[in-house]
């Protein structure tokens, strides 16, 4: 097990960069260095005997630390980021010089514009199979967190290995984007406008923290308006086209969490959420059934996507599974003999008598795919079907982290019929960081000129925050509502990012804290 004090040793053996750093005193020190800057310990405890969880991303040779095998498990979260990234828009693998932006993968490093502003110092090596020969230039002038992150790295001697193709696994990077098209382009274009602008200008201690609230934000709104489709895809067989996309309204709790009324309207907002995640399963399920079949059907597989946008291929299966395809019939008296096989395999072996009463209903013959979605789904039971989607949104909110996008708590709650029970609810909220990102963020391209009004206004629109308008789902009195808006620019001015001449809602500006980076 890794923790500070041993990685503080190793580090002081390196007596050319860590000179006179040999006693304990001096080897505490360090220690304490390490976990200020570069690491973090399990649970965000103290003291140099705790486990080490995690990493902070301050220089590019961060990723020469490997995570344990116990949390290296992202479901592909990376790969994703990837290929939203490269906007690749032909070809099932992302490719070397594939994509069209600033963000080109397996070439030219130093034109990529994440690498570019962190991997200060580093030249990079033509042979990327070579995992020793990225080497770090000394003369280069890097900070002390960085320079601590390059000590730490070169002490492992090389990169971890790539993944390789074994056990039905590919190593290269699927290139696949989310059907929440939307969201995605918003995505892309927030983290390109924010790197352009303010790389090399914020401190890496500052924009570190605001580069994870603007990917937890964007994966969150990814995930959550992908959920919205595929129910929609599940009552209609189409997708929703990008320019009618919208993002899912939560109300924000411009207080976080200090105001009991405003918390208990956005922990109300967010029940909504947690219902469109219970709905949105099935949907998938119906979807993961409908795709396995269409892409071993002689006809059907000619329809199947040459590249990231799925959205055709969708609209296909679904106009199938309504019964407006001419494979329709087909593949729908397919799946019946499959609800009848799955059903006497179950009651044969007297298992999952849940599922079996599914698959016995009256109306599974108008909707064999629905029955053994919501078949499968019982099946699968809550852990799978419910916590883990729960886990992710709960990595994207960030909770109870100082720049995050959500808090957690534990409540008893009252229900009809029956006692008192434990649960936990959530609340989103707007951590000062995320609000310095998306104030800077959003000054961009506007010539430093943002009114109060219209930031309101691009956080309902682009990423569904919603604080001085109701959302669906929410019942909030004006006077909430306006107490709401209150706090939040309260908080923006003791930030020193709003600037008000007067109490007239045209003369509240927001203003930068720190300047755009030059542009070549």
């Amino acid at each position: 097990m890794a923790n500070v004090w041993s990685v503080a040793g190793k580090l002081s053996q390196d007596t050319e960069s860590f000179a006179n750093f040999n006693s304990e005193v001096e080897k505490d020190i360090l220690g304490d260095l390490l976990l200020c800057d570069v690491l973090e310990n399990k649970k965000h405890s103290e003291g140099h005997q705790e486990e080490i969880q995690r990493a902070f991303p301050v220089h590019f040779l961060s990723s020469w630390l490997d995570l344990p095998p116990v949390v290296a498990n992202l479901r592909f979260v990376p790969e994703m980021l990837v290929s939203i990234l490269a906007n690749q828009t032909n070809g099932l693998r992302i490719r070397p010089d594939g994509g069209d932006g600033p963000f080109p993968v397996g070439h030219s490093p130093e034109k990529n514009l994440l690498f570019n502003i962190f991997a200060r110092g580093v030249a990079f090596s033509e042979n990327p199979a070579d995992l020793r020969a990225d080497k770090f230039n000394e003369e280069a002038r890097v900070s002390l967190e960085e320079l601590l992150m390059i000590r730490l790295s070169q002490a492992c001697n090389e990169a971890p290995e790539t993944l390789h193709a074994t056990g039905g696994a590919v190593s290269a990077i699927q290139n696949s984007w989310p059907v929440s098209k939307r969201a995605t382009i918003a995505f892309r274009e927030d983290l390109t406008e924010f790197l352009l602008n303010y790389g090399t200008t914020i401190p890496r201690r500052s924009i570190t923290p605001m580069l994870e609230s603007l990917l937890g934000l964007g994966l969150l709104s990814i995930y959550l308006e992908t959920s919205s489709i595929s129910i929609s895809w599940d009552n209609t067989g189409q997708v929703i086209p990008g320019d009618s996309q919208v993002a899912v309204p939560i109300f924000a709790d411009a207080s976080n969490g200090s105001d009991s009324r405003l918390r208990d309207l956005s922990e109300q907002s967010f029940e909504g959420v947690l219902s469109l995640l219970d709905q949105a399963s099935a949907s998938l399920m119906a979807i993961r059934i409908m795709d396995a079949k269409g892409r071993f059907d002689h006809i059907l597989r000619n329809s199947m996507p040459q590249g990231p946008d799925t959205s055709d291929w969708l609209n296909v299966l679904g106009a199938v599974r309504k019964g407006r395809h001419a494979r329709s019939e087909a593949i729908l008296n397919a799946l019946s003999e499959n609800v009848q096989a799955l059903k006497f395999a179950l009651e044969s072996q007297r298992i999952e008598p849940e599922a079996v009463e599914i698959l016995g209903a009256t109306t599974v013959a108008d909707d064999p795919v629905r029955a053994l979605a919501d078949s499968l789904c019982t099946m699968m039971g809550d852990k799978l079907v419910r916590t883990k989607p729960l886990m992710f949104v709960d990595s994207c909110l960030m909770l109870n982290e100082a720049h995050g996008l959500g808090r957690k708590r534990r409540v008893f709650r009252s229900f009809a019929g029956r006692k008192r029970k434990m649960m936990d609810v959530r609340s989103a909220i707007l951590s000062n960081t995320v609000l310095e990102m998306l104030v800077h963020l959003h000054l961009v391209g506007r010539k430093g000129i943002l009114s109060f009004a219209e930031f309101l206004r691009i956080l309902r629109k682009r990423y569904g925050i919603w604080v001085d308008e109701c959302p669906p789902g929410v019942s909030a009195s004006r006077e909430d509502l306006l107490n709401n808006r209150a706090m939040l620019e309260r908080r923006l001015r003791d930030l020193g990012l709003l600037v008000r001449v007067n109490d007239a809602e045209f003369m509240k500006h927001l203003r930068p804290r720190f300047q755009l980076q030059a542009q070549v």
